[in-house]
């Protein structure tokens, strides 16, 4: 038995029990069958794909004051990494299933976010939860959607949505599909729905709302699924480092920096241009020594934020103002990308494959730098969730070189 395939059974076994196991189990024939998980096999099924953008390559260097070996994410995307195509499939006569859809195609079913990165892709994991969280057993049996036909009709819809909903995979890779809906309109001049995920956060609707997209002038999937006559769905551009390094361009992440930074108004607080983010309200990554490190940074006159706390403009008006962003790896760091020229200083595990900030910084040519941390990991829990020890004298070393 395949090491991901007893993963996943331990992960239906936790979630659902016995029940949920073996539901599992007599529906992977069925999935293996309906889900559509090459992109030739996709891409034949669409019938017009636009490129809005070509691919392009960047050549990611480390320049800061560590001598190597250094951690396990800098030579791992050295070298050509690549931001693929963006293209717009075009489909007729489509159904989207769930809250964080699947489309269903003539009793075939695709994973949105899964257009344009099959080569990228190392095991399909989240094709395949998408398909399990979608379609029921019946559903799979039948080869359609069963349970309930469609309750309403969208003539032109334009999805939007991406392979995970946390803040920073939201940010960089699910917001610059937007850029793509703009080109899309400008290069056809049609003006298709846009349409997004269901269930949306606080700061999901504000940072919609900060582009131009309030939630009153989107459409969004529920329970009910939603027959669209052509739906129109970019392909996806995810962080990742797998049998080829991805990532999202360089202009997309301009596009969405540059829009929010416009509507984003001054406000009225203040914040430093020395920013320590915080995870202390988070529940793995944390600091071990968080006094020690603290007492460090206040020699340098940081500030301490954790941005979960904070509204998504006054998120934007941290990090646009900060000179000096230090932080664990986490996904508040990712706001780094609304910075104007920001040095990032990153506190990582060695062992890890994090590439997400070093990789945004270096497309959108951030001064990047790291502190090496020893992990704390709790009993049962996963390495790289581990919690983090600072050494503090490294920290303050690097410190000095740098401001």
């Amino acid at each position: 038995m395949a090491p991901d395939f007893l993963e996943r059974a331990r992960y239906k076994y936790r979630k659902d029990g016995v029940l949920g196991l073996g539901l599992a189990g007599a529906k992977e024939p069925f999935r293996r069958r309906l889900l559509v998980e090459e992109d030739d096999a996709v891409y034949s099924r669409a019938s017009d794909v636009i490129r809005v953008e070509e691919g392009a390559k960047s050549q990611f260097r480390y320049d800061g004051l560590h001598d190597p070996p250094h951690p396990a994410f800098i030579p791992a995307v050295d070298g050509q990494a690549i931001a693929t195509p963006r293209d717009v499939c075009e489909f007729q006569d489509a159904v989207l299933i769930g809250s964080e859809p699947i489309i269903n195609l003539d009793g075939r079913y695709i994973s949105p976010s899964a257009i344009g990165t099959a080569k990228a892709r190392q095991d399909g994991w989240k094709e395949r939860e998408t398909f399990a969280a979608n379609v029921s057993l019946t559903d799979a049996i039948l080869g359609s959607y069963a349970r309930t036909r469609p309750t309403s009709t969208v003539d032109s819809g334009f999805l939007l949505t991406g392979f995970f909903t946390g803040f920073g995979h939201w940010t960089f890779e699910v917001l610059p599909k937007l850029w793509a809906y703009e080109a899309y309109m400008r290069e056809t001049g049609e003006e298709p729905t846009l349409i997004i995920r269901g269930e949306l956060s606080s700061w999901q609707r504000e940072s919609l709302s900060l582009l131009g997209y309030p939630l009153e002038s989107l459409q969004q999937t529920g329970s009910d699924p939603v027959h669209v006559q052509q739906l129109l769905v970019p392909s996806h551009r995810f962080l990742t480092w797998s049998q080829i390094p991805t990532y999202p361009s360089m202009r997309d992440l301009q596009w969405v920096r540059n829009r929010m930074r416009q509507n984003v108004s001054p406000g009225s607080g203040s914040f430093g241009d020395r920013i320590f983010i915080s995870r202390a309200d988070a529940p793995r990554r944390r600091l071990h020594n968080r006094r020690e490190v603290l007492e460090v940074l206040e020699e340098y006159a940081f500030e301490v934020y954790e941005p979960g706390r904070l509204s998504f403009s006054d998120q934007v008006r941290l990090f646009s103002n900060a000179e000096m962003v230090v932080g664990p790896y986490g996904a508040g760091l990712s706001n780094v990308i609304f910075g104007e020229d920001p040095t990032l200083l990153e506190m990582v595990l060695d062992a890890e494959e994090n590439i997400h900030h070093y990789v945004l910084a270096n497309l959108l040519d951030i001064d990047y730098e790291y502190v090496s941390c020893l992990p704390h990991a709790q009993a049962g829990g996963e390495f790289r969730h581990s919690d983090l020890e600072v050494d503090t004298d490294r920290l303050r070393e690097v410190l000095e070189s740098i401001l």
